[in-house]
């Protein structure tokens, strides 16, 4: 591999020189070109040797000196993500563009991010990866392993590597630990203390609605159809590592959707109904965090972070006879596994009308 990868970069040396010598291309460009694949995270090796039709020249250019550089160049891993993540940027959400090199920078770089791409090898990852699980981050292992794995496989693809690695090394497995729902009368409590709140419209958009939190902060007036007392959700805001505030597409092609509005809702929407097409919650993601924060300690709630609004919209409902795909539709999964799997919870009211409706008709 590496034979035929400094076979291949002769080869564009050669090219590149011998415009040089025909003055198409010009010695300061060639110096250009050498800074710019430097700067990409490549290894760049200079051998000279004599080249007899070219004795006699100046020496400072480059095209026609006494001796021809050959480059002949090995990207390293923190090279070839980098290069990975600009070639994907077009399909790729900003907040999964930062999020991706987040973790280059923060945790694959400073440990195998000076290797040789192709040099690589499942040892090398593992020593990555095994410091993390065993400090409990195992969803930040987690991420970075699929991080590893799309970028390798689609370099293995375009055969900068013999081998992906990857495929030697098990996923690191992660527990995601969800929110316990409130109990029906925990949200009776909450809809009571919240009514003369600044924010009440984003709080019941989410125990009532089940929006998510960007999807709140980038509703806008003009998204709500109070005639025909539905929702369309058509972005959402998110926070930017660098606190910067984006607006985009909800978060999958199934977020895209319209939600109908209960009928409590419609006259709280109507009462501070604005014209136009401002936010209907000015306020950005991370405001709207501390303020619901701010809101279960002084109603004293069990906590419950701002998403748990959402898994307790999803479990209610159930309780009270929901269709499992209506709920799909109105949380916007594209999945029906993700609402059976994630949004529903081991609750003692479904056990109990499980078991009811099992023992329907039977006599014993």
């Amino acid at each position: 591999m590496r034979a035929s990868r400094s076979c291949s970069v002769r080869a564009f040396s050669c090219a590149i020189l011998a415009r040089t010598r025909a003055r198409a291309l010009p010695p300061p460009l060639l110096l250009v070109v050498i800074v710019f694949v430097v700067l990409l995270g490549l290894e760049v090796v200079v051998v000279s040797h004599t080249c007899p039709d070219v004795v006699g020249s100046q020496v400072l250019n480059i095209g026609v000196a006494s001796c021809i550089m050959e480059l002949v160049m090995r990207m390293t891993l923190e090279g070839w993500i980098t290069h990975w993540v600009a070639m994907r940027s077009a399909g790729l959400r900003p907040r999964t563009i930062e999020g991706y090199l987040c973790l280059l920078r923060r945790h694959i770089a400073p440990s195998i991010g000076g290797i040789a791409l192709s040099d690589l090898t499942p040892d090398d990852v593992m020593a990555m990866l095994s410091p993390l699980c065993a400090a409990g981050k195992t969803r930040t292992a987690e991420l970075c392993f699929v991080l590893l794995r799309a970028a390798l496989r689609d370099a293995l693809r375009l055969r900068q590597i013999p081998m992906n690695p990857m495929d030697a090394i098990l996923r690191p497995k992660h527990r995601q630990k969800r929110p316990e729902p409130w109990a029906p009368e925990d949200i009776q409590r909450y809809l009571f203390g919240i009514r003369t709140d600044k924010y009440r419209i984003a709080w019941l958009l989410a125990i009532l609605c089940g929006l998510r939190r960007g999807e709140i902060c980038g509703l806008r007036w003009s998204d709500i159809d109070l005639r025909a007392r539905v929702l369309h959700i058509r972005r959402q805001r998110v926070a930017m590592e660098s606190s910067r505030v984006i607006e985009g597409p909800p978060k999958s092609a199934s977020g895209i959707r319209d939600v109908p509005l209960p009928d409590g809702l419609v006259s709280v929407l109507r009462e501070a109904f604005r014209l136009g097409d401002g936010y209907v919650v000015p306020i950005t993601p991370k405001g709207l965090g501390n303020a619901h924060r701010t809101v279960i300690r002084r109603l004293g709630l069990p906590y419950l972070p701002l998403h748990g609004l959402r898994h307790t919209m999803a479990t209610n409902a159930l309780r009270n006879g929901a269709s499992m795909k209506g709920l799909q539709g109105v949380l916007g999964h594209a999945d029906f596994g993700t609402t059976a799997n994630i949004y529903t919870h081991v609750d003692p009211t479904l056990l109990r009308g499980a078991v009811d409706a099992a023992g329907v008709g039977v006599v014993y």
